[in-house]
């Protein structure tokens, strides 16, 4: 127990998405423990969650650019 789960939703809370990270293909994430983890692709995963999309890393400032807004994803 303990490990942050990948899923907002479950909880009520606002799911924020770094943009380095909103792009097509598999991704793992925390599975609930410290030592699970569940594969899923990021089209399934944004569908689930519907994620606030943020350039909150300096990779995802320097993707975004300077016409990017942030807002969902929209999938």
């Amino acid at each position: 127990m303990g490990a942050a789960p990948p899923f907002g939703k479950l909880f009520k809370m606002p799911m924020v998405l770094d943009v380095a990270l909103a792009k097509p293909g598999r991704m793992v994430v925390r599975g609930g423990t410290h030592e699970d983890a569940i594969e899923l692709d990021f089209v399934d995963f944004a569908d689930l969650e519907d994620p606030l999309v943020a350039a909150v890393s300096y990779e995802g400032e320097a993707l975004a650019g300077p016409g990017f807004h942030q807002g969902a994803l929209n999938i």
